[in-house]
């Protein structure tokens, strides 16, 4: 991680159809009125599916 944030990598090179991925991360914790979380993502490759 960075002041800027955190990234995880989920490699799918082995995975099925049906077969998914869960995100468990601690509390995150408002750090004042009003909080932001911004998730962003990048998919490639010939059998990638769909992010639901």
């Amino acid at each position: 991680g960075t002041a800027e944030g955190w990234y995880i990598y989920a490699d799918s090179s082995n995975g099925g159809y049906g077969h998914v991925s869960d995100l468990i991360t601690p509390l995150i914790t408002a750090t004042g009125p009003q909080c932001t979380m911004e998730f962003w993502y990048y998919m490639s490759g010939f059998t990638v599916g769909t992010l639901q």
